[in-house]
């Protein structure tokens, strides 16, 4: 009976108790590595947030507000529906990340062992693109007495040749009184013309002639735009650089002077990306319109692209409008009358708007069409309603009326674009990773398959060949491609009509080789 006592209290102490809680967490062992991921891009000293989330220190005399802001999904700002679709480098925090930050604040924020702590993000002051190629300095500028400013600077490139932009940052010169920016180029030399005409420096963005520029930017908040190493922007030679500026109604006084940092694609044959506005609150895209929203009434309006002659590959877009806007969702739908969703943003804010990429490019088939929906909420009900009590609205650019665009980064459609990944953390593979000793690297899943094997690797050079063979060494399926970008590629591998078996997947870029046994199962 004493021994049967004794191993009940010897066991009682090994198994775990359901009143024992959770360790709590700590700031070097879990929160340091959320906020370094999702928070610290913008809240850096000289970043365009108002405090620092670099220290423990910062991160402690901030946890109440953080905990409010995170739970109430203020914060990080991330305006699209990730349950609609995945866009690149979307700041969402996860369910266990928030929890996370909870039960740090709510047991008193420790800080644990900062020999475990992971070392902070190092920024460059305000700027976060390292070794630009180039950095356009746009002039010191006062800001004005006319209520909300939207002024535009235009600095001569100087260009005897086509470039190619591979990555663009704007830098605020005062990120407190920055609205939002859109970063451009015009070829007609008409922005050059208003900008000598105005006693400046710059000009009101609506002096003038006001050109239409192609825009590669679109942003509220520090970023840097990107594309893969032979993709970029073409600007042609003799182009002005564009910034169109929105400074809010308190910065009057208030001395700016903001700057661009760029980085030239320098690859051969590189792939040209042109901007296009296909949806605009005008007719034809604009189908019941005109784009007027009455005192104390909601509006939805729905806009169309034109049918596209010719395929192409959609990179990115960035939808656009004013306050009184409460809603957008963007879609294409196919010929074969698949619908391809782009982007949804279920409440839309003014003052955190921006251009987004896509996670992987997207075949637009010839045939297609783009469709939008815009909803507008012209009551007291919309916190962000300019007028008490509500006023008629009307069409215009500026913020007291509204605005219904939608911008897209589009190529050429070439074979294998769809199988080009702009943010590899959705596919399986960390973008980091190299080839060692020899061997490329290479994941495939499901393993074993009976559809569809998605083909993961991340390739040193702009070529690559694939080949699944049988066991006797045929050739089953093939894919031979040039200039694909450097970096993280994927492709979708049919296998729905091969006997059941072992097949080898091999591919071979750069001189270096990966090798998978696949199962075909049945």
């Amino acid at each position: 009976m004493m021994k049967k006592l004794l191993l009940i209290l010897v066991t009682s102490f090994l198994l775990p108790s359901p009143l024992i809680q959770a360790q709590t967490p700590d700031w070097s062992t879990t929160i340091a590595s959320i906020f370094y991921n999702h928070c610290a891009v913008c809240h850096h000293e000289s970043g365009i947030a108002p405090f620092s989330l670099l220290t423990y220190n910062d991160a402690f005399d901030n946890g109440f507000s953080i905990e409010a802001d995170v739970n109430a999904k203020i914060m990080p700002p991330w305006p699209p529906d990730p349950n609609y679709s995945h866009l690149r480098d979307e700041k969402v925090l996860s369910e266990n990340e928030i929890t996370a930050i909870d039960d740090w604040v709510d047991n008193g924020m420790p800080i644990g062992d900062t020999s475990l702590a992971p070392d902070p993000p190092v920024y460059n002051g305000s700027s976060l693109m390292v070794n630009p190629d180039e950095t356009v300095y746009l002039p010191v500028f006062t800001v004005p007495d006319v209520g909300d400013v939207y002024w535009r600077f235009v600095n001569q490139s100087g260009y005897n040749e086509t470039k190619y932009l591979n990555s663009v940052e704007f830098v605020a010169g005062n990120p407190s009184i920055m609205h939002h920016v859109t970063v451009g180029y015009d070829k007609t030399g008409l922005a050059h013309q208003d900008d000598l005409d105005y006693p400046g420096p710059g000009c009101p963005r609506d002096f003038g002639s006001n050109p239409w520029n192609k825009i590669f930017m679109s942003q509220s908040e520090g970023r840097v735009t990107s594309l893969p190493p032979n993709i970029g922007f073409r600007i042609p030679d003799s182009s002005d650089y564009v910034s169109d500026m929105h400074y809010y109604t308190s910065s009057l006084g208030e001395v700016d002077s903001s700057k661009i940092n760029i980085k030239f694609c320098t690859v051969p044959d590189v792939r040209s990306v042109s901007t296009e506005k296909l949806i605009y609150g005008d007719e034809p895209s604009l189908i019941d319109g005109p784009l007027e929203i009455a005192a104390n009434t909601i509006q939805t309006f729905h806009l169309q692209s034109s049918v596209f002659a010719e395929d192409q590959s959609l990179i990115g877009f960035g939808p656009h409008a004013h306050l009184i806007c409460k809603s957008w969702k963007v879609y294409i739908v196919t010929p074969s009358a698949d619908t391809i969703p782009l982007i949804s943003i279920p409440n839309w804010n003014f003052d955190w708007q921006g251009s987004y990429m896509l996670t992987k490019v997207i075949k637009i088939p010839a045939g297609s069409v783009i469709y939008a929906t815009a909803v507008y909420d012209n009551t007291n009900n919309n916190p962000h309603n300019p007028n008490n009590p509500p006023e008629d609205i009307h069409s215009g650019q500026e913020r007291g009326n509204e605005m219904a665009q939608v911008h897209f980064w589009l190529m050429d459609y070439q074979p294998g674009d769809e199988d080009i990944i702009l943010d590899s953390t959705f596919y399986g593979i960390p973008s980091s990773q190299e080839s060692i000793d020899g061997q490329l690297a290479m994941n495939i899943y499901p393993n074993p398959a009976s559809d569809v094997v998605h083909l993961i690797s991340n390739l040193p050079a702009h070529d690559v060949n694939w080949q699944l063979t049988d066991l006797f060494g045929v050739v089953v399926k093939s894919m031979n491609l040039k200039n694909v970008s450097e970096g993280v590629y994927s492709h979708d591998v049919d296998v729905s009509g091969l006997c059941a078996g072992l097949y080898q997947l091999s591919i071979q870029s750069g001189g270096v080789t990966a090798v998978k046994k696949l199962i075909v199962i049945r």
